[in-house]
């Protein structure tokens, strides 16, 4: 019996985000996630504490060769986004 096996491409793309709330972090990897509405193709995230900082660990299956820029940029599309709404001061 011979088996062939093949699996397609994965990269792993960190990014970490200037926040220590982890929940800022959670929502982040939720937005990217291919299984969420809108998240990026072949994406799998987590979030999670490093250095003093949150990030945000992904997977991208079978990357195109834009897909870590891609997946960059909208987590600091979202990071800011998301910062700058719970640090506006409540009047």
């Amino acid at each position: 019996m011979t088996a062939v096996g093949a699996t397609p491409y994965v990269i792993n793309v960190n990014v970490s985000i200037d926040t220590l709330d982890k929940k800022i972090g959670n929502e982040i990897a939720r937005i990217v996630r291919e299984s969420t509405r809108g998240g990026l193709k072949g994406v799998e995230s987590m979030a999670f504490p490093h250095a003093g900082s949150i990030e945000i660990a992904c997977n991208v299956r079978d990357p195109d060769p834009d897909s870590a820029d891609k997946l960059r940029d909208k987590i600091q599309l979202e990071a800011a986004r998301l910062v700058s709404l719970i640090s506006l001061p409540i009047p």
